[in-house]
């Protein structure tokens, strides 16, 4: 239980390392990293299965149909910022990265840290679903916050109540990914972020 009790502190200590710049911006993707590494020697040393972390096609017919709302939702979304001029304000602070598209790559690892591996990881502390959902959520939107802007911490906090709503009744990591990826790609569209 000890390596999954360190994992929950980092859930919390690495945003707030490199949001207060004790972690200089220049190596966040390396803390990263060493992060996401970290976290899958958790899920392994813990025995989860693939199924465990949410690599399935079994629930796909069941799960599909949610994705694809909670999408139009996010598209809808998207466009009524772009119509108000709506900005996330952060794009200095990333020095560039969301411009070339290099932050597409980083959905499916936050996908696996902050779904398929924290999901599995709270169940074995025994908390109830309907508390699991907010903590996922919040750690999702607070991991945001090493970019300086309260509203992709907002703005992921909702997205991440959404997601992990989703994810916790039907877990299945390539279409959490897809999501994701696609929520991104509209919003960076719309030029929200």
């Amino acid at each position: 239980m000890i390596p999954e009790i360190i994992l929950l502190i980092l859930y919390i200590a690495l945003p707030a390392l490199v949001f207060y710049d004790i972690i200089p911006v220049k190596y966040r993707w390396g803390f990263f990293l060493g992060g996401a590494l970290y976290s899958v020697f958790v899920a392994w040393s813990a025995g989860y299965s693939l199924h465990d972390l949410g690599f399935r096609f079994d629930n796909l017919e069941q799960a599909d149909g949610y994705y694809y709302i909670f999408f139009f939702l996010a598209f809808g979304l998207c466009a009524y910022f772009k119509q108000n001029k709506y900005k996330m304000g952060h794009i200095k602070r990333l020095k560039g990265t969301l411009n070339n598209y290099i932050g597409l790559w980083f959905v499916p690892a936050q996908e696996f840290i902050y779904r398929s591996i924290l999901f599995p990881l709270l169940l074995a502390f025994n908390i109830p679903i309907i508390i699991i959902i907010p903590i996922m959520s919040f750690l999702f939107g607070y991991a945001h916050i090493p970019f300086h802007s309260w509203k992709i911490f907002w703005l992921t906090l909702g997205l991440g109540v959404g997601l992990s709503s989703i994810y916790v009744f039907f877990p299945n990591f390539y279409l959490v990914s897809i999501l994701h990826g696609i929520i991104w790609i509209t919003a960076h569209y719309f030029k929200i972020i």
